[in-house]
């Protein structure tokens, strides 16, 4: 029997569920490892796309990130083929359509889907996918954010940020976080210890070292209390208070007892994931 290893961003089936949004990787087939290779496979657990991956990333916009046995990065449709060949260095997932990608000596470039250079970033250091029209960008060790022609429409001037969600994109500056519009001016003042994006009307903030979450006009609707919290996705939000994990509603009440030890949760959070950047040098 083979045995498959489930990436270990890839799957909770629960959170899944409760957790899915728009901008979720596609899990209609699933990137699992097996014997060194990756491979795909459907719900069913059939093998759909055999191993041959040194690599393999969730389909996004209908196309996967894949790693090849020589080390290059492209992109595959769900039958398995190369839509853009392996001959990067690194890339992002596709997300609006778009992906950046960078060759070995080059800059990052974005590319769109039928591998078509967009627009090249020669003084990027780093980029990252595209959300809401919006990529974040790193120049001088500072973020900024770029729209879909490459224009620069907020100056790097962060430490750290969120990809952009219902608006806004959480930015930290000088250790306090808040939040920004499309045109880089604050919206929710930098007050927070840490931030995460919004998700149905509602954004994760710590203060005090516990996290609560407040609404767009940055009024606290659930106190500070939880060890950890997370984005709010079909109406629940996982958290973490005592060590165990479960799941509150919109009014901060636990509806899912705290009684998983973890949780994978997909999200779209600071950028802290090298998996989902492309490096300049």
């Amino acid at each position: 029997m083979i045995k498959f290893t489930i990436k270990s961003l890839a799957i909770c089936f629960l959170c899944l569920i409760v957790i899915s949004c728009s901008d979720s990787p596609g899990l209609e087939l699933i990137p699992v490892s097996s014997g060194g290779s990756w491979a795909y496979i459907n719900k069913k657990g059939e093998n759909v796309i055999s191993p041959q991956f040194a690599d393999a990333d969730l389909f996004r916009d209908g196309l996967a990130k894949v790693v090849s046995s020589s080390g290059k990065t492209g992109y595959i449709s769900e039958d398995g083929k190369y839509k853009i060949l392996a001959k990067f260095k690194d890339g992002t997932p596709f997300s609006d359509g778009l992906a950046f990608a960078v060759s070995d000596g080059g800059c990052p470039v974005c590319i769109d889907k039928s591998g078509e250079t967009k627009f090249e970033l020669k003084q990027a250091e780093r980029v990252y996918p595209f959300s809401e029209g919006f990529a974040a960008v790193l120049v001088d060790n500072k973020i900024g954010f770029i729209d879909e022609t490459g224009k620069t429409v907020v100056e790097p001037q962060f430490d750290s940020a969120s990809p952009f969600s219902e608006g806004f994109a959480a930015v930290c500056k000088n250790n306090k976080w808040g939040f920004i519009d499309a045109h880089g001016s604050y919206v929710i003042d930098p007050l927070y210890d840490a931030a995460m994006p919004f998700g149905e009307k509602l954004a994760c903030v710590k203060s005090n070292g516990k996290f609560g979450y407040i609404d767009k006009d940055g009024k606290m609707e659930i106190a500070p209390q939880f060890e950890a919290a997370y984005p709010f996705r079909s109406g629940l939000a996982a958290i973490r208070q005592d060590n165990k994990c479960g799941f509150v509603n919109e009014k901060g009440e636990i509806v899912i007892s705290l009684q998983f030890d973890s949780l994978f949760v997909f999200r779209r959070c600071c950028f802290c994931q090298k998996r989902w950047q492309v490096e300049h040098y």
